[in-house]
This record gives C-alpha cells, structure tokens and sequence, in this order.
C-alpha cells in the first residue's frame, strides 16, 4: 500500500484540530452567521471567525497598533493584510487615522471593538483545551511525540496558521519569511509552520498551487466529473471549488461542458508532476533533515489519523449542521481520509480551513 503524502497527513491534522477549536468556540462566544445560530445571535454581534483569523491577525492588535506593524507582526509580503477590512466589517477592530500623523494620509491605527476585546480574552484559553482533548483522545505520549516528530522541520519566521488565499494570485501560499523569529509549541503552530515550509517549497517552482492541485484536480479524470459532486470529492467548500475550477479552465487543464468537468491531457500532465513534485519534496526533506526524522514525522501523523472524525461533532444549533453544511459535515466525521481536504483551503469567508 502508498503511503499517503506527508502534505496529506499534515492537513488532515491541521483542519481536525482547527474545526474542533471553532466548535468549541462557537458555543462560548456571542456572534452571528449567515444563518444566523449562536447564543443571542443578532445584526449587532460579531461576525464568527475561525482559529485562523485569530492566530493570523486579531491576537496581534492589542490595544491598538498601526497598521504597518500590524502587516509587519503578521508576516504580509505588501499591502495591507488580506483580511484587515473584513475583520473590521465584522465588528472586531476598527481602522481610524492615527492621530499622531494627521498629515500622513496612509498613517492608520488599528483598534480593538467591544467583540474584539472579548475575542482576546476567549480565543487563546482554546488552544490548550483542544490540545488537552487530544491527549485525552489520542495518549499524551502520543501529541508529546507528535510535537517532537513536528519541531525539526519548523521555521519559527513562518506565520501561527495558513494565511487566507487569494483568488488573483491562483490561491497560492504568500508569507513573508524572514524577521524575527516567534517561536512557538502549540500544536497547532507546529503543524501549520511545517505544512506552511512544505507548501512554499512545492510552489516554488509550479504553475499551480498545492490547495488547488491536491484538492480539486486529484479528483478529475478524462471521463469528467459532475460538478455538483466535486465539492464532497474535493472535500472543501463550493466557493472553493468554484475559484479552482475557474483557475484550472482558464489555464487549460479542465474543460467544462453540460456541467461536467474534464481532465485535458495538460491537466493529465499537470496532475502526474503534482504526484512526482510531492514526492521530490519529501525525497529533499528526507536528505536535508534525515530520513529517520521524516519518518518518524510520518508515524506521529499517522498514529492521528484514525480518531481524527471524533472530535469533529458539531454543536446541537451549530453552523456546520445546517442543511448547507450537513452532507461534508457528516462525511468527514464519518470518514476524515474522504472528508476532509487534502490541503486547507482558507479563504477570506472567516478563515476557515475547509473554505466554508
């Protein structure tokens, strides 16, 4: 039998443990949806964000930064950070001129909202409950070796979490490296630092990015797939299937037609180097940091894999049991190597790691 690809493992891993820290987190901290469930859900609560959109930016704010340090904290490569305007829709910080710089007409401070405040004091208390979950579920002895297996491989300049992917740029994973370092032993840092090395290493030399390639070309085939079906297939959102779906036609490597995509012979290329890139990287690995530690990575991953669909279980009135969400909820409780994706698709939707 294949071993499954080191990627693989590392998001199933990764997207468990965030959506069992966001269920969690629904259930204390007052919000709305967009279908509108929650402890006194209403138009004037905060939006509800994932882990993600913690980790990537609302724990740096504070008691209010300037919106260069806030990009410089959160590692963005240029501009403004992808989800600062959202966060500030959603009511968690608002964006004001800095009064010190009235000239400066970029010049803006970042303030901490009511909700923001009370995120803070809520969001980082999780982190080591759902640790302690895992060892409850999983033994200890098993997330202490999981977190030594992890270590050598992590780049403490990385971000916490997976940045939010934009749709212009293919959904590529766009980091600023470098800085000083922030380090880290929160299970969920390490596991994204290493997926995060290990997704900039494949998409240093590729025309497609590693979330669009694992996720939804792994699916397809030259006799074509329904479309209503690549989302269960792909294991992430319609949103996301929807933006890789246009990236892979507009690039020639599907084509669409009666609602049917089809693998072309470039996607059929395209699909075959992603398997031999996959591979090279871990073969590179392997030789810069030892083939016994990529192997006992692969065992603490592994050793995971099995109980990942127990902590899965959303709330009684939570969002991922309404009917949008039902059918991909129960099918990665069910059965995580088919229901959750093979790389974490975090779009600007609130951070979530499956896309929703």
């Amino acid at each position: 039998m294949t071993a499954e690809p080191l990627h693989v493992l590392l998001s199933r891993a990764y997207v468990a443990f965030t959506i069992e820290f966001d269920n969690a987190l629904e259930a204390v901290m007052p919000h709305r949806t967009s279908v509108q469930q929650g402890p006194g859900a209403s138009e004037d609560r905060p939006w509800l964000v994932s882990a993600v959109m913690w980790t990537n930016l609302l724990r740096f704010v504070g008691d209010g930064l300037s919106v260069a340090e806030l990009n410089r904290r959160a590692r963005i490569p240029k501009g403004d950070h992808p989800s600062l305007s959202h966060v500030q829709w959603w009511r968690y910080v608002d964006v004001i001129p800095d009064p010190a710089q009235p000239k400066k007409k970029q010049a803006r401070i970042v303030t901490p909202t009511k909700a923001g405040r009370k995120a803070a004091r809520i969001f980082p208390p999780l982190f080591p409950e759902i640790e302690k979950r895992w060892e409850k579920r999983h033994t200890k002895k098993k997330v202490d070796a999981l977190r030594r297996a992890l270590r050598p491989f992590v780049d403490n300049t990385l971000p916490h979490a997976l940045p939010v992917v934009a749709y212009g740029d293919g959904m590529r994973t766009n980091v600023a490296r470098g800085g000083d370092p922030e380090p880290a032993s929160d299970l969920s840092s390490l596991l994204a630092r290493v997926l995060i090395a290990f997704t900039i290493d494949y998409e240093e030399d590729s025309d497609l990015s590693l979330p669009v390639a694992a996720n939804v070309l792994r699916v397809l085939d030259e006799d074509g797939i329904a479309m209503r079906e690549i989302p269960a297939r792909a294991a992430v959102s319609k949103e996301a299937v929807s933006v890789s779906v246009k990236q892979l036609v507009k690039g020639g490597y599907a084509s669409e037609r009666a609602r049917m995509l089809f693998l072309t012979k470039k996607g059929e290329r395209a699909l075959a180097a992603h398997t031999k890139r996959v591979a090279d990287i871990e073969k590179g690995w392997e030789k810069k940091y030892g083939k016994q530690t990529v192997e006992a990575l692969r065992r603490g991953l592994d050793a995971f894999q099995s109980k990942l669909g127990e902590g899965l279980r959303p709330n009684a009135e939570g969002w991922r049991v309404h009917k949008v969400y039902a059918a991909q909820t129960e099918a990665m409780i069910k059965d995580p190597k088919k229901g959750l994706p093979h790389h974490p698709v975090v779009l600007h939707r609130g951070g979530y790691p499956d896309g929703s």
